[in-house]
């Protein structure tokens, strides 16, 4: 606080108590100096995106732990956080943080109250915004623990979650994919729908699919299943496919049992190429059921994430996976790759018919390319390599066995897999997300051997970035 003389003082508990209770005397005064933060901006901004949080309000007169990081998660996925501060999505990340610091109790929720107080007493908008900006403030002149800092800088070299494999319990696996993935999940990415969704890259046929599919939606809306159950939004799906997808080359299709395509789950829906078969098969992993309830979110991403994991392990070279949840009206597109996983947000697909149907067209006919598969593996299991030790760009052609013997159970590695060949077992081709900020092992090699340090006999005659 500032004095009337022009000195700056601490006024709390402790210290210039009698300042500190008649500031906080009455609710007014407490508004104004909440709002008092805010510019005009921030009010009209917040003002245009109302929060939704009733429901919350008794559950928050005696909070647990998932109330209250469901309370952030509202928070750090509202249209409202990401006007506010359209630059940074640092806000978005330390609420998210701060919400799996309550879980491993590296936060007390005590430290949450005043946010809990705000939204409890049922004060404006303004006033929990204001609240929130108090809470990252103040979590911002800490230190994060290390384990909830992002990492989306580095591929990650070590995995939690390789140890178990698909015939372990599913909720052993699916813990272990939550502390493998927590600290990488990306909602709201800035391009994403530019990147995989743009039509404006799409040959013809894929405009007169997207049309013809949108021409559904009319004036009255999708003729959307009312119960929204995820049988009757299955086979929604599936009429949309038959009137509007002929053609396309990649089909829907879904498992009625857990083992049907392997050991790696049951999947809901998904696109694939050609007759059902196993994960080696699918192109798109997609997950249906209802609204999300408190901690459902988690839940689905997690049970999605275990899918995607056997898809990475029955596609070992593959680069990304692209996959998507439809909980009754609401969609999130999703990408996974060694990194983390990355989304479009979610979107309502009766109030968004334009988004539901780029990405039903786009999944519907997406290339290998596209779709991240290998497109470095000839189907003879060759593949060509650059010469590393040439100076005219010669190639080498290897010939690799069917099945590689290292492949990894995780999704944030660095995806190493290994193949012998079949040249006389000569030499063994390995595929692996080169480390960020580190030197790559052939430039570690030659660094040795100009050094003069023993190497083993290694040599790598060849390597290409892919």
């Amino acid at each position: 606080m500032v004095t009337p003389d022009g000195r700056f003082i601490t006024a709390d508990e402790t210290q210039n108590i009698d300042l500190f209770w008649a500031v906080r005397g009455g609710e007014a005064i407490n508004t104004l100096r909440r709002n008092m933060k805010l510019s005009g901006d921030q009010i009209s901004i917040i003002a245009a995106n109302p929060l939704a949080l009733d429901t919350l309000r008794d559950q928050l007169r005696n909070p647990s732990k998932g109330d209250v990081v469901y309370l952030l998660s509202l928070l750090s996925s509202s249209k409202a956080i990401r006007e506010l501060y359209p630059s940074s999505d640092f806000t978005m990340k330390l609420l998210l943080q701060m919400s799996l610091g309550i879980l491993d109790e590296i936060y007390k929720l005590e430290q949450f109250t005043p946010l809990i107080d705000v939204v409890v007493d049922g004060l404006p908008d303004t006033d929990i915004w204001a609240a929130v900006l108090d809470l990252t403030v103040i979590q911002k002149l800490k230190t994060p623990p290390a384990s909830l800092l992002p990492s989306n800088l580095e591929t990650p070299s070590k995995t939690n979650s390789g140890r178990l494999d698909d015939d372990a319990k599913v909720e052993d696996i699916e813990l272990e994919l939550f502390f493998e993935v927590r600290s990488h999940v990306f909602r709201w990415v800035d391009g994403f729908w530019e990147k995989y969704f743009n039509p404006g890259s799409w040959l013809q046929e894929q405009k007169d699919m997207y049309a013809r599919m949108f021409s559904e939606h009319g004036d009255n809306g999708w003729k959307f299943p009312e119960k929204r159950d995820e049988e009757d939004v299955w086979k929604w799906l599936v009429g949309l496919e038959k009137r509007y997808l002929t053609g396309a080359t990649n089909k829907l299709s879904n498992t009625t049992t857990a083992h049907q395509l392997g050991a790696g789950g049951q999947m809901d829906v998904y696109f694939r190429l050609g007759d059902p078969g196993s994960q080696y098969d699918v192109l798109v992993a997609g997950g249906l059921g209802k609204p999300h309830s408190l901690g459902g979110f988690k839940s689905s991403l997690l049970q999605l994430t275990r899918l995607v994991r056997g898809i990475f392990k029955e596609q070992p070279t593959r680069r990304f996976v692209h996959a998507f949840l439809l909980r009754s009206a609401e969609m999130e597109l999703w990408v996974f790759d060694r990194s983390g996983l990355y989304s479009s947000g979610e979107f309502n697909i009766i109030l968004h018919p334009d988004k539901f149907a780029s990405a039903f067209v786009r999944y519907a006919t997406m290339d290998d390319n596209a779709l991240g598969r290998d497109i470095f593996i000839k189907d003879s299991h060759q593949v060509t390599l650059h010469d590393a030790n040439s100076t005219t760009g010669e190639e080498t052609t290897l010939t690799l066995t069917a099945e590689p013997f290292v492949r990894q159970n995780a999704i944030v590695c660095r995806g190493t897999t290994c193949y012998k060949t079949n040249d006389n077992n000569m030499y063994v081709a390995k595929f692996a997300w080169a480390p960020h900020k580190q030197m790559l092992e052939l430039d570690l090699l030659k660094h040795a051997k100009d050094k003069g340090c023993p190497t083993g006999g290694i040599e790598i005659p060849s390597a290409s970035p892919f």
